[in-house]
């Protein structure tokens, strides 16, 4: 098995299960269950802030594009925003890679606003609801050879374990209702 596999993906995976069940049990469990997973995630946040310079750089640029977007507008995931930079300051926080970093904010901002101006009130645009730019940035950046195949799947295994985890409680949520 690469050791990249271990030492990354996993995290990744980790990081977008975790956020999403934390944004999630944020706004319907006013339980500690929101802070518990917004630890884990901020814990697996912090130590890809410090994996590597492009690992920094990717991961700085989504928080930062959800920052401006005011997606971090509940307690639980300001606690975990705090959590994640304390974590990477202890492991060894590093210096993202500035084009890398802005491309990723601007990419993931403009996600979410065509996500929250678009999907809730016109059908025919239902592909932003797949927040598809950043998705497309990044494979644009891997064919192009200008970020790690590692760092590549390493957000993949992010985004799409983020999706998986929402898709499977929507399901969830909409059969208990």
């Amino acid at each position: 098995m690469l050791p990249w596999l271990l030492v990354l993906v996993l995290p990744c995976l980790l990081a977008g299960i975790t956020l999403k069940l934390a944004d999630f049990y944020g706004e319907r469990d006013p339980s500690l269950r929101q802070y518990g997973f917004a630890l884990i995630s901020a814990l697996t946040f912090g130590y890809l802030l410090a994996y590597d310079s492009m690992s920094s750089s990717i991961f700085l640029g989504i928080i930062g594009g959800v920052l401006f977007a005011g997606k971090i507008n509940r307690m639980n995931l300001v606690f975990g925003l705090i959590l994640a930079f304390i974590t990477a300051g202890i492991a060894g926080f590093q210096a993202p890679i500035l084009w890398l970093m802005i491309s990723v904010l601007l990419s993931s901002w403009c996600d979410e606003w065509c996500h929250d101006r678009f999907t809730a009130h016109h059908r025919a645009t239902f592909v932003f609801r797949f927040r598809p730019v950043l998705k497309l940035v990044m494979l644009l950046f891997a064919v192009l050879a200008l970020v790690e195949m590692s760092s590549v799947v390493g957000f993949f295994a992010f985004d799409g374990s983020y999706d998986l985890t929402n898709w499977v409680l929507q399901r969830h949520h909409a059969a208990a209702a």
